[in-house]
């Protein structure tokens, strides 16, 4: 029995110094598998070789590793080891390794030696010194890691008072350059800017009376409309600089939305108008539409095509900014009741919140179908939404004082409910470390709700 543990430790020295010491004269043969995978805050990479893993993780997130939890799908993890690491074993297939003083901190490094099954495939997470889940990630073979659903996540509400009592906060916009949440105010002229580091409020002003819708451009500018005199603009807060303009039609302007090219794009719902207004030339370029379309909101998609919810006609558009086409589509069986929100999600599908109706509708632009779920709440009103990492999708009920969130594969449902009075929320943002961000305006407040997990 010795003589079997010194062997196997010794296969384990060896092949440590085989894949890891640097070596010109030592070079790795025969791999079975060679991978990485990225992700803003941590990289994977994996080197397989019969039965053995080498993983290497590098830590791009400002807050120090000290847990890396690893689990073998469909396996056993025979031994596990990180130089100058403790271990933990959870059961035979999840292994932590974590330390008290030897932390990776941000650009570094972290080599992991793995003995378990043959081109074995494995699912990950980092922790901080808090045991705050950093990252999570699968790497290997392409075996598709179970969803977690909604019953094995825990929500963590927190709130945030705005330094004017009498602000009314709309629109929150993360901005992951500067780490802050920027929120319009439909009373005050300017917006303020969140930071999530301090949790301290700043105010940046402008020229007009209010904001209301908000876009970020790829120069960090902050882009506003300002439905009280009837214009639109920009602050940049790096130069101190702020700007505005008006439309060459004057009407309600109810979305703005920035393409990868800069371009405004602006819906005036009362005259059924799309405007473009080119940021470099400063020209604008009209959009006709019917005059029962009513524009209310608008969504650029990765082929810099223009999607638009049609008020007037319960279905969605789609305008070539080239040929100036249009096609609509629409549920074969209904209308859609006041569509007034659009989302992305990450598959390409189209996500529509239908204002003044009891449901939440998913659209395919490739097979051209409809799917429609229903909302818990009678009168929720759907408004914006936004995907978590989980892939779920999470509505605000604007007349409610609770937030949903939807899980697209089950239909599962649940609703985290605010503290405040009438709240009214409409607009959600989401931050890089998963967080859930809205604006309350009938209490001058913001609020974010946190994601946790319950099991691995």
């Amino acid at each position: 029995m010795k003589l079997k543990v010194i062997i196997t430790t010794f296969l384990v020295v060896v092949l440590f110094i085989v894949l890891v010491v640097p070596s010109q004269q030592i070079r790795i043969t025969s791999v079975l598998a060679e991978e990485s995978v990225s992700h803003d805050d941590v990289s994977i990479s994996m080197k397989q070789k019969n039965k053995l893993t080498l993983l290497v993780i590098k830590n791009f997130n400002a807050q120090p590793i000290f847990e890396f939890k690893l689990k073998i799908i469909d396996g056993d993890i025979k031994f596990i080891k990180a130089r100058g690491w403790d271990r933990d074993r959870i059961d035979q297939s999840t292994v932590t390794v974590h330390t008290d003083n030897q932390p990776v901190k941000s650009g570094e490094s972290l080599q992991v030696i793995v003995i378990g099954k043959t081109n074995s495939s494995y699912e990950w997470l980092v922790f901080d010194k808090n045991s705050n889940k950093i990252a999570r990630g699968h790497i290997g073979n392409v075996i598709e890691v179970p969803k977690i659903s909604l019953n094995e996540l825990e929500f963590i509400l927190k709130e945030y008072s705005i330094l004017d009592p009498k602000s009314l906060p709309l629109v929150p916009l993360y901005d992951k350059k500067r780490d802050v949440i920027w929120i319009s105010d439909i009373i005050n002229p300017g917006i303020w800017k969140f930071n999530l580091e301090t949790k301290d409020f700043e105010f940046f002003s402008h020229d007009g009376e209010s904001s209301m819708k908000l876009a970020m451009d790829s120069k960090g500018r902050v882009w506003f409309t300002d439905t009280k005199t009837i214009t639109f603009g920009y602050i940049d807060p790096d130069e101190h600089v702020t700007r505005t303009f008006r439309p060459p039609i004057e009407g309600f302007m109810i979305d703005l939305q920035i393409d990868s090219n800069d371009n405004v794009w602006i819906a005036i719902i009362n005259k059924s108008k799309i405007i473009r207004f080119d940021s470099k030339s400063e020209n604008f370029k009209i959009f006709d539409l019917d005059e029962d379309i009513h524009p209310a909101a608008i969504l650029i998609d990765e082929f810099e095509r223009v999607w638009f919810t049609e008020i007037g006609r319960g279905s969605i558009g789609l305008l070539d900014p080239i040929s100036n086409e249009i096609v609509e589509y629409q549920p074969i069986d209904t209308r859609l009741v006041t569509p007034a929100s659009f989302l992305q999600e990450s598959n390409g599908k189209i996500w529509i919140g239908e204002h003044g109706g009891t449901n939440i509708t998913r659209f395919d632009p490739i097979a051209l179908t409809f799917d429609r779920y229903v909302v818990q709440s009678e009168y929720a009103l759907v408004s914006g939404m936004i995907e978590d990492r989980y892939g779920n999708i999470w509505y605000a009920e604007h007349v409610t004082d609770k937030i949903a969130v939807l899980d697209p594969e089950t239909a599962l449902t649940k609703l985290i409910q605010i503290p405040s009075v009438a709240p009214l929320v409409q607009w959600l943002t989401i931050d890089k470390q998963g967080n859930i961000w809205y604006a309350d305006p009938s209490n001058s407040k913001i609020g974010s709700i946190t994601i946790i997990e319950k099991t691995l």
